[in-house]
């Protein structure tokens, strides 16, 4: 069955031979398309680096194709705000696209030593024959500081340090200078969820607008629903603003653990402004964070600079089939791909995999274009037992399905640590695994 190019849009059979998912009329097309689908590809042929996900950063504009380590290999842990990154992604996309630096040129020249990303950069901008941004070059002329590593990330560091101690000042309502010990000395026999609210003061305050570098954070404060630089991502991080500025945080804790936020905001003055979040976002916030569906923690996998949520929430999902990291890294990208689907129902997806029918509904979907080879992957992968693990058949609540979940993950590391006792022969470490085996299932969700 004929597909458009990836490209040009001309009908053609033709697909990358590395994942099959993209389609090409021509080399010339797969050629002008590569630089930015190495980073997707299943088998791309080469290790994909940091240089080529900051290309497919810049060219398509996607902010999720930017990993941690690329941004801090290329200078943009150390700007000081969007705007300054605004004008960094200017300057690479002028540089790739329009002077035409290849990627592994940047690859070649970050490792050559210090300093000479910055010249080799600057270079580039003077030996060019093409019309380049005045505006741009100025701007790296004097910002040689961001393009080392080390450089960029004490001062990130000293921000970071600094933004902790008045954070620490503000919820406690305090004026006394405090160390970070000191925090961390108070903070030790706080509960888990005191700890996520404590962290989500600091990016809600210390930032113009919280980066959902931790997947699970963006799933316990709605952000998961919005893309990451949406207008309303930036409402619903300043509404945050607004709430913290107005309730004490006890007060924030207390209604984040019983899911309670939306109430705080209404009995605070902001139910208007609360109102105007779409409903999926209100919907996620209401629930305390173990009543939040799974199928949120796979929306998050979206962003391929957040880290994977916890392992627990994935298992409905086929991560739990997969053989090796291949295959994990294999089915996270067909899922950022479908997570991107304008016409997927999340709710629907969540009902479907709880009935062990996640291939059965992705291929209902219009557009829904595999290989045989794909497709094999793909119904090996969604052979799932959802119905019973997650105990469907007995009405379990999103809660129970969480414990249910976390119960399959602890025993499985408690089988792990046991297979490690026995191979080493260490008696001790066996005494322990047995002893945790045992008090684990007197309390088993089963």
């Amino acid at each position: 069955m004929a597909r458009g190019c990836s490209v040009c849009g001309t009908p053609t059979s033709k697909t990358c031979t590395g994942c099959s998912r993209a389609t090409y009329c021509s080399k010339e097309c797969q050629s002008e398309d590569w630089v930015c689908h190495i980073v997707e590809c299943d088998k791309p042929g080469r290790k994909v680096t940091s240089a080529d996900r900051l290309a497919a950063r810049v060219l398509r504009g996607d902010s999720r194709l930017l990993t941690y380590d690329a941004a801090v290999k290329f200078g943009f842990v150390g700007t000081e705000g969007p705007e300054e990154e605004e004008i960094l992604i200017g300057m690479y996309a002028e540089v790739i696209r329009d002077i035409g630096v290849k990627p592994s040129a940047l690859t070649k020249w970050r490792e050559a030593g210090p300093g000479v990303l910055h010249a080799e950069l600057m270079a580039a901008y003077r030996e060019t024959p093409k019309k380049i941004s005045e505006a741009n070059f100025n701007w790296l002329s004097t910002h040689a500081h961001l393009f080392e590593p080390k450089n960029a990330l004490e001062p990130m560091r000293e921000r970071q340090e600094f933004r902790q101690k008045e954070v620490w000042k503000f919820i406690t309502r305090s004026s006394e200078e405090v160390s970070l010990k000191d925090i961390e000395n108070e903070m030790k026999d706080w509960p888990a969820d005191k700890v996520i609210c404590h962290q989500h003061y600091i990016r809600t305050c210390t930032a113009p607008s919280p980066y959902p570098s931790v997947a699970d954070w963006a799933v316990l404060f709605g952000f998961c629903v919005f893309k990451e630089g949406t207008q309303d991502h930036y409402f619903l991080h300043h509404l945050y603003l607004r709430l913290i500025s107005r309730c004490t945080f006890d007060q924030f804790c207390a209604a984040f653990s019983s899911g309670g936020l939306l109430d705080l905001m209404d009995s605070m003055g902001l139910e208007s402004a609360r109102r105007e979040l779409p409903t999926d976002c209100q919907t996620v916030i209401s629930l305390s964070p173990l009543h939040i569906p799974t199928i949120w923690h796979l929306q998050s996998l979206g962003d391929i600079h957040n880290p994977f949520p916890q392992p627990a929430v994935l298992i409905p999902y086929g991560f739990a089939n997969c053989r090796d990291a291949d295959e994990v890294a294999r089915l996270r990208r067909f899922w950022m791909s479908v997570l991107k689907a304008p016409n997927l129902s999340l709710e629907q997806l969540q009902t479907a995999t709880e009935n062990d029918r996640i291939y059965e509904y992705l291929a209902s979907m219009p557009n829904f274009q595999t290989t045989k080879a794909e497709k094999r992957f793909l119904r090996r992968i969604f052979t799932t037992n959802n119905y019973t693990i997650l105990g469907i058949k007995y009405g379990s609540s999103h809660r129970a399905q969480r414990q249910r979940l976390n119960a399959i993950i602890e025993f499985i590391m408690i089988q792990c640590m046991a297979r490690i006792a026995i191979v080493s022969g260490n008696s001790v470490m066996l005494n322990r695994v047995s002893a945790l085996w045992s008090r684990r299932l007197t309390e088993t969700v089963f």
